[in-house]
């Protein structure tokens, strides 16, 4: 399923100067083979996971296969294509051409004879990735570009850090499960079983519990539980929903056991959360529920 937001003509409340002029995502889209020409916008391209595990992609030309996940810049001008004949996990987001050339001038992109920023999705990408698609479902809200303007910088930093140290020695399980965490994350309707993904991303289930136990500290589940708690305590703050809709939205269908979970994991019920954001000495949401060793 592709969906996509257009921000073109959306006011903001505060003067960002990179101003994001469309997002989307596409998730598990079997479309064929594509073909683009962009005349007034560049797109940012974060391709995460494929059933290929790589993606091929012809631009001016010239062929590139780049393994998933990675970053992929379409410069405006330039004839490109791409195989998209295996199911693909992806998101994007488009600046004008004016903001091409400040993004160019800061090297905050790579240069367009290789445009690809080979990715490490770790949990604070991760933790991106759930705010823009979030954020996709509240484009047209009151507010919403300019949290996405400030998220798509975020972005941006965090491609631009990863395509400066890339000189990392490889790892490639250590991708593998953090491409599986990302999956589980976006999977908040419990489309995929884990035994589907583990087995979609090449693990045995043994082998994929070894290898998850070097990357994270805690199981799966909890992994998941938490950062969707992460994700309904901003939704908290940040906006007037019910609780029982913020319990649904995060997956939780029973609003009674979100409660129960949320009181578990941040000491107080939501409602009492809510109440605190006028405290101003409270601990703001982003840093996340303690441990508390399940």
């Amino acid at each position: 399923m592709l969906t996509i937001g257009n921000l073109s003509g959306l006011p903001r409340l505060a003067p960002l100067p990179w101003r994001v002029i469309q997002l989307g995502c596409s998730d598990m889209e079997n479309a064929g083979r594509q073909n683009f020409y962009f005349a007034d916008s560049v797109e940012i391209c974060l391709r995460l996971s494929d059933d290929a595990c790589r993606a091929a992609d012809i631009i001016e030309g010239r062929r590139f296969e780049v393994p998933l996940p990675h970053a992929y810049v379409k410069y405006p001008f330039r004839k490109f294509s791409f195989d998209g004949l295996h199911n693909r996990n992806a998101v994007h987001f488009r600046y004008d051409l004016e903001t091409l050339a400040e993004l160019r001038r800061y090297d905050l992109l790579p240069a367009p004879d290789f445009p690809y920023v080979i990715l490490e999705l770790t949990p604070r990408f991760n933790g991106l990735l759930v705010q823009f698609r979030e954020l996709l479902r509240l484009a047209r809200e009151p507010g919403s570009a300019d949290r996405i303007d400030a998220l798509g910088l975020e972005l941006l930093q965090e491609i631009n850090f990863q395509r400066r140290r890339a000189g990392r020695t490889p790892d490639p399980e250590r991708d593998r499960i953090l491409a599986v965490a990302s999956q589980l994350l976006y999977d908040q309707d419990g489309l995929w079983s884990l035994d589907e993904i583990i087995r979609r991303h090449g693990f045995s289930r043994r082998s994929f519990y070894r290898h998850w136990k070097r990357c994270f500290d805690e199981t799966p589940a909890v992994y998941v539980m938490r950062e969707k708690l992460r994700t309904a305590a901003r939704e908290l703050i940040d906006s007037d929903r019910r609780i029982s809709e913020i319990s649904r939205r995060i997956g939780l269908r029973d609003a009674a056991y979100f409660s129960k979970v949320f009181r578990r994991y941040y000491g107080v019920t939501p409602l009492v959360y809510r109440l605190r954001r006028l405290e101003p000495s409270r601990k703001p949401p982003d840093s996340g529920p303690e441990k508390t060793g399940q």
